[in-house]
């Protein structure tokens, strides 16, 4: 005699399904975090893949990173590199990075860039800009004579001497670039939005020190050194004002608006650059 084969009922087949509808619930945000977890991770190996590249560059530039001359008194000047750039902005340090293959274009994008950027193609005849990179880099001295070669000294002077290979462990040299501050509230953290969360103040940040090693931090403030000059709590991006180097580049409309790590290693607040 066969046996037959009892079929499922409504509701066990009901129950399967909430069984299973349940499983998916519990396993979505793990999954979510594991990935949130491994974008972290290869934003972090990109900050320091960048940096190691920029000591690779520095090796035949008598120490000193993209951007500088060897004699470290000089800026690259815009007819030096494919973005056309002054050597003081992000621009064209990305630019002399990318030309001597020092790694691909796709390593200059963020992973959790919710800005539509696109890697560099040097095959093109279309020159780098804003929207080829997603990091922000350290701004090495305030902007200035963007006309000549000759680098104007000023308030921020110490951070050129970090600009190059001094394994310096507290001189940041990149991190993850701010994407917006409401423009009442520039200065104050807590209307940070960052490019890891869209809600103000919530933001993280990944930075690459002088010495490569990176962290990932929960604030925009950290302890720094650059030359002889130390804060306990550097706001790593202090220089936010309006219409000046908001950190936008998808959005920027010159080539020196935006990209720049606005890391202003100052005694005081009241020595911060004020634009």
């Amino acid at each position: 005699m066969k046996r037959r084969h009892r079929a499922f009922t409504l509701i066990e087949l009901l129950v399967v399904i909430s069984i299973i509808a349940l499983l998916i619930a519990i396993l979505l945000p793990a999954l979510g975090a594991a990935r949130l977890s491994a974008r972290k991770a290869q934003s972090n190996t990109q900050l320091r893949g960048t940096h190691q590249a920029m000591v690779t560059f520095a090796q035949s530039n008598k120490g000193f990173f993209p951007g500088l001359r060897s004699s470290g008194n000089q800026w690259v000047m815009p007819a030096d590199n494919d973005a056309a750039a002054h050597g003081s902005t992000v621009m064209a340090r990305y630019a002399i990075l990318l030309e001597g293959d020092f790694f691909t274009p796709e390593y200059a994008l963020h992973p959790n860039d919710p800005q539509p950027h696109t890697a560099y193609n040097p095959n093109s005849a279309t020159p780098l800009d804003h929207t080829n990179y997603s990091y922000a880099m350290l701004e090495i001295v305030r902007r200035n004579n963007e006309t000549g070669p000759n680098i104007i000294p000023g308030n921020s002077e110490h951070k050129r001497g970090e600009w190059r290979e001094t394994m310096n462990a507290q001189a940041i040299i990149m991190s993850d670039r701010l994407i917006d501050v409401p423009p009442t509230s520039f200065g104050d953290p807590s209307t940070y939005i960052g490019i890891w969360s869209d809600e103000p103040g919530e933001s993280e940040w990944g930075v690459v020190w002088n010495d490569n090693h990176t962290v990932f931090e929960r604030t925009p403030f950290f302890e720094t050194r650059y030359t002889r000059i130390n804060n306990t709590s550097d706001d790593l991006y202090s220089r936010v004002s309006t219409g000046s180097n908001v950190q936008t580049p998808s959005g920027a409309t010159t080539n020196s608006a935006g990209g720049n790590a606005m890391m202003v290693s100052n005694l005081s607040t009241s020595l911060k650059q004020p634009f």
